[in-house]
């Protein structure tokens, strides 16, 4: 807390006198929010999906978790910014970066299901209307402990460990959206309707999928400027793997 403290300090003496007030409000919340993620990190129940158990073993149950992102923001904008038309020297803002509710349940001792609904980048220009969109909805049925089977919707997909990072516990300030390079492009948010194989043979961890990717949107080619082919959709195979040399990583989740 003390290098909190510290750098809010350096913030306010940077600014000058005539915007030092919007500093210490700025410099104020941002220690509240701190204060608040420390002590949410000391939360043993934190991040924890509530479960409703379906037998006495609780080996089966249904469950339910939601979590949100919310960022605030304030900007001294360039000389001649506009916003909606409006010359606008600074804004400020509160927007929804991300939103997920989820339900899901292990029905049986081999059947499992997952659903998902939510949204991204929500804001006050946001278009296209408020409504949350689905996510995930896929089943996996397991045949041996080596192998589950799934199909649906879901983030299931290759070829690298971020090709679908987990966006409830990132270690940075975001996720790595340089390994996502078709989000939204020629997938649903990374998701896609897919049939996928996966499990875990003693240290060998791997995931088998073929996917219908989506069609790209139809653009007019520009002269110099490269971009995805409206060509129609393929078939499309990947698959990761990967050596445990320590700890076994669970892969209940296709997210990382």
């Amino acid at each position: 807390m003390t290098s909190a403290r510290n750098l809010l300090r350096s913030i306010v003496t940077f600014r000058n006198h005539q915007t030092s007030y919007r500093v210490h409000a700025l410099g104020y919340f941002l220690l509240i929010l701190l204060i608040y993620s420390n002590a949410l990190g000391q939360n043993p129940f934190t991040n924890k999906p509530l479960k409703v158990y379906l037998n006495n073993e609780k080996t089966h149950y249904v469950g339910f978790r939601l979590w949100s992102q919310v960022w605030a923001r304030y900007n001294e904008n360039n000389p001649g910014t506009t916003v909606r038309g409006e010359l606008t020297d600074q804004t400020l803002d509160i927007s929804m970066r991300r939103l997920r509710i989820a339900f899901f349940g292990q029905l049986t001792d081999r059947l499992y299901f997952y659903t998902q609904i939510g949204r991204n980048n929500f804001n006050y220009l946001s278009t296209g209307g408020r409504a949350v969109h689905i996510l995930d909805a896929y089943g996996e049925y397991k045949i041996a402990n080596q192998l589950r089977v799934g199909v649906g919707k879901s983030g299931w997909n290759g070829l690298s460990r971020y090709a679908a990072p987990a966006t409830s516990s990132p270690l940075g300030y975001d996720i790595q959206l340089t390994e996502i390079p078709t989000v939204n492009i020629s997938d649903d948010l990374l998701r896609l309707f897919s049939i996928f194989a996966k499990g875990q043979i003693n240290k060998l961890d791997y995931r088998l999928v073929v996917a219908t990717p989506f069609a790209v949107a139809r653009n007019e080619p520009v002269e110099g400027i490269t971009g995805f082919a409206s060509n129609r959709p393929r078939i499309q195979l990947s698959g990761y793997f990967k050596w445990q040399f320590w700890e076994k990583e669970s892969n209940k989740s296709a997210y990382s």
